[in-house]
């Protein structure tokens, strides 16, 4: 993978990330439907509903990745290791 020059500089940086201020859809290549924004990597949730090509059997809420769920140990089931 190839790294901007600026992006090494942030990289760099303590606490820096290669990925700080890009377009989660942008650097997977994921089509966004005209005239929407992807969300960026720094946001607590990510709304994937903008991205067009996705099967109508994922719903709205299955489109949606809210990471302050997921830092939550009583959001995954104790019995199952499995993300829901």
């Amino acid at each position: 993978m190839t790294i901007l020059a600026e992006e090494a500089g942030k990289a760099g940086r303590p606490g820096g990330s290669v990925f700080a201020g890009a377009a989660v859809c942008e650097v997977v290549r994921l089509p966004v439907r005209i005239g929407c924004r992807s969300p960026l990597f720094e946001q607590n949730v990510w709304d994937l509903t903008v991205v067009d090509g996705i099967p109508r059997f994922f719903s709205p809420a299955r489109r949606t990745f809210d990471f302050t769920k997921i830092s939550n140990p009583r959001w995954r089931s104790r019995r199952s290791t499995c993300w829901r």
